[in-house]
């Protein structure tokens, strides 16, 4: 047969056969995302210590007993949603510095994490009020985490800074300071209001490297946006 006959073949189709122990591993995946994602919303408006896993059971339709079958204990959700988080937000702020020359990298950095945090209200407000909850043997991890958290961007910092475009100061001052604009993102911004996630963190970012300082100088919008 000819390339060309062979080119004009349809291509035959690859079934991938999903075994019974296979589709349980999914099944048992997707329902421990959902276990996440429930007890996310519940210990977001309810509190930590406010929320009883019947809450959680209950609006998975499953038993108590199969959620501690992924979870012995509430803290291990709690741990499970910190761990998933902090890779979310490092992932995040990682790959908006990729390929960014330094003189802008941190910049880029805080528009993306504010950004984040801000589509994230929920697991946000528990990331932020929830951390005294964390037992004392994964309390240690979760201070690590966020130690890498914070170094990643006192890193960019001093790189703008050498780069000519940020101020020299203590950067980890600096950092500790900004980082609680979106730490405070849960308590007040609403999604589905004026401002998308991106819109706001533009907003921020922009008061943030220019500051609310008038003069004839500066031509820039009100911050109402009017």
């Amino acid at each position: 047969m000819s390339a060309v006959a062979l080119a004009e073949r349809p291509a035959r189709r690859v079934r991938r056969v999903v075994t019974p122990a296979r589709r349980r591993h999914l099944d048992s995946a997707a329902l421990r995302e959902k276990i996440l994602e429930v007890a996310t919303d519940e210990f977001g408006s309810r509190g930590y210590k406010g929320t009883n896993l019947r809450h959680v059971a209950q609006r998975l339709g499953v038993t108590r007993q199969a959620l501690y079958h992924y979870f012995p204990h509430k803290h291990d959700i709690l741990v499970a949603l910190f761990t998933k988080y902090f890779d979310e937000l490092e992932d995040n702020i990682t790959r908006a510095a990729g390929g960014v020359p330094a003189e802008d990298r941190f910049r880029t950095m805080v528009r993306e994490h504010i950004a984040l945090m801000a589509a994230r209200p929920g697991i946000s407000r528990v990331f932020e009020r929830e951390d005294g909850e964390v037992p004392a043997r994964s309390a240690a991890v979760v201070r690590k985490r966020r130690r890498a958290l914070h170094a990643l961007f006192v890193e960019a910092y001093q790189a703008g800074v050498r780069a000519g475009t940020l101020r020299p100061g203590d950067a980890k001052l600096v950092v500790s300071i900004l980082l609680g604009i979106p730490g405070w993102l849960h308590r007040w911004y609403k999604i589905g209001g004026r401002l998308g996630p991106a819109e706001l963190a533009g907003r921020c970012e922009d008061l943030i490297f220019s500051g609310i300082r008038g003069g004839a100088s500066r031509k820039r919008p009100p911050l109402n946006g009017s």
